[in-house]
């Protein structure tokens, strides 16, 4: 095959090609597997425990920045009794882990979180469940225990929900766990289950205009609506158009010295027949198979990234995905398409102004 025969003329070039739309597609694929991975981990997390509203402060990017009063708190509560359930969501950094995820639920809650072993925390005890991430980097098993800030903490049971990102955490009671993050008096979030309600949008704007400093969203949308995972969105654009630019121009000035150096051929292709279009469909293959590979090598260098990134501790566990999402190996291998017809744009310019009779007297 000719364009194979092509790019291994100067096989040095065609592997330094590669390596360049690799690192780009490797970048593009991790940064969007983490987003998305993150972004379906949450949503399952709520959609598991049949949940219809969720709130949280008004100003908060997140849940870990979330504050909501008591006095907001016990409003929720007159208005929607044992159907509003808090949570207050934290993180502390240990000496064994700088960065732990800390969980308090009310019994109604962690009642409902599948447990391996153990049972449920004692509401006023020191007493934790750690997911089955935590139990297994860590050795905790029941009847361990822990330390967390100045006291220590028993391991009363632990949990697996199915998740990586909850695993990764550990659950104790509301009470406990407001004391060891310095929120007492304070939650998280509320999550409200109503049953029969079929306007959950206009629900959230009743519950928007009658508490100001709280924002409602249905549980479907929520996760949309968190003003981070916006800029996670805006941010994994950005670095996936600079990455695919990067890439384009080096692939471009790939095919612009290939013509060059090819200048005498290409005229005595054309002499005998080749049409303009000939030669640019030969480029746009040798184009396509270098982006393919590009996209080949891109996400084994994804894998790698993914693997070192889970070996940080300081990330948390759970948080990444270890591996990439098949969507996006998918759309890794769409955008190396659009990769290739991107970068013969330009030398397909020259070709269209290529007069075969000054070809071939170019030396």
């Amino acid at each position: 095959m000719l364009f194979a025969r092509n790019l291994l003329r100067n096989k040095t070039r065609t592997v330094m090609t590669v390596f360049g739309a690799a690192i780009g597609i490797a970048v593009y694929v991790t940064t969007t597997a983490i987003a998305d991975d993150l972004r379906h981990q949450t949503e399952s997390v709520i959609a598991g425990y049949d949940t219809e509203i969720m709130v949280q402060s008004r100003r908060a990017a997140t849940p870990l920045t979330s504050i909501i009063s008591a006095e907001d708190f016990s409003a929720l509560k007159t208005r929607f009794g044992n159907n509003a359930v808090p949570l207050v969501i934290g993180s502390r950094r240990e000496d064994w882990n700088s960065y732990i995820m800390i969980l308090g639920a009310t019994p109604q809650l962690v009642s409902k979180i599948g447990l391996i072993e153990g049972r449920a925390p004692v509401p006023g005890e020191r007493e934790v469940m750690v997911g089955a991430l935590i139990s297994r980097q860590y050795g905790l098993s029941t009847g361990k225990y822990m330390s967390l800030g100045d006291d220590h903490y028993r391991v009363c049971g632990v949990y697996s929900v199915g998740s990586r990102l909850l695993d990764g955490w550990m659950m104790m009671d509301l009470g406990a766990a407001q004391k060891l993050l310095g929120r007492e008096n304070q939650i998280s979030l509320v999550m409200i289950r109503m049953t029969g309600v079929n306007d959950l949008g206009q629900l959230a704007k009743d519950i928007n205009s009658g508490f100001p400093r709280l924002k409602a969203s249905p549980a479907a949308e929520f996760v949309g609506n968190i003003r981070l995972w916006k800029t996670v969105d805006v941010f994994c654009k950005a670095i996936g158009l600079i990455t695919f630019l990067g890439a384009c121009l080096i692939i471009t000035n790939t095919f612009l010295m290939a013509v060059s150096e090819r200048t005498r051929e290409i005229g005595i292709l054309m002499a005998v027949g080749w049409s303009p279009l000939l030669v640019l469909r030969m480029l746009l293959a040798e184009s396509i198979a270098l982006c393919f590979c590009g996209a080949a090598v891109g996400n084994g260098f994804a894998v790698l990234m993914l693997h070192l990134l889970n070996k940080n501790k300081s990330v948390g566990l759970g948080w990444l995905p270890s591996v990439p999402s098949p969507e996006s190996v998918g759309v890794s291998f769409v955008v190396a398409l659009l990769l290739a017809f991107a970068a013969i744009i330009w030398p397909a310019v020259i070709l269209y102004h290529f007069s075969p009779m000054e070809a071939l007297r170019h030396e």
